[in-house]
């Protein structure tokens, strides 16, 4: 009697290893930039996350480039995760900004910055600038527009939004024919479209950002920020006559 073959265990499957996140760095950028960016520009890339890519292009307007960026990562990279969009006029005062917005696990979220119409942080709730000095035990705050100066994007937003139809652009300025309100390409694309399927952003007040602006001084001494004029100081009081 032969003997009986052993009877092969069944192949242990391998573990599921789970991919990392994949990131487009997308910069709207300029012609001419500031030196100080310029010279962080190779630190964000060299803490970037692995397997990130870097796209980089200026069309004819921040909203076109926007547009044009999150296509052309998400056709470029079939399994891209995220879209961080990092603009050529924010720098990042700490460290790792993309891994501390990635931990968020949001489908968008901001660092904080001094918005360009110097009210206040650029995150608004309620048509107000978000105020950090508030007590809070979260550092993440849910706003209902946030600056895309520094800030994260989850693809499956922009899969929403494609799914839905919306219509394209997703980034446009758009003028209110009635009040003449201006909507920035960032605030069409959170509050018109967004907001539409329930997407809300966020704010990460531990990602800190120094937004770089123009100064000029006149010959009067008045300064000016972008061409918006600051009154300068008052003349020192007159001295009582001896």
């Amino acid at each position: 009697m032969e003997p009986t073959p052993p009877v092969a265990a069944a192949a242990t499957p391998p573990p599921v290893v789970q991919a990392g996140p994949k990131v487009a760095i997308c910069i709207p950028t300029m012609i001419n930039v500031d030196a100080r960016w310029a010279l962080n520009l190779p630190k964000i890339l060299g803490t970037a996350p692995p397997n990130s890519t870097f796209f980089a292009e200026w069309r004819y307007g921040v909203a076109e480039t926007r547009e044009s960026l999150y296509h052309t990562a998400m056709k470029s990279i079939p399994d891209l995760t995220h879209v961080f969009y990092y603009d050529a006029d924010v720098i990042p005062l700490t460290d790792f900004p993309i891994q501390t917005l990635l931990q968020d696990n949001k489908q968008i979220v901001s660092g904080v910055y001094w918005n360009s119409l110097y009210t206040g942080v650029a995150a608004w709730k309620d048509e107000q600038p978000i105020n950090l000095g508030a007590p809070r035990n979260d550092p993440l705050i849910e706003c209902d527009k946030v600056g895309m100066g520094i800030c994260l994007v989850s693809v499956d937003v922009f899969k929403t939004l494609i799914e839905a139809d919306e219509p394209r652009p997703f980034f446009k300025y758009v003028i209110d024919t009635k009040s003449g309100v201006l909507m920035s390409e960032d605030f069409y694309f959170l509050t018109q479209l967004c907001a539409k399927h329930g997407i809300k952003p966020y704010l990460d007040t531990r990602v800190q950002a120094m937004h770089l602006k123009n100064l000029g001084i006149m010959p009067n001494g008045t300064i000016q920020i972008d061409a918006v004029p600051q009154a300068p100081p008052p003349p020192p009081p007159s001295q009582p006559k001896t």
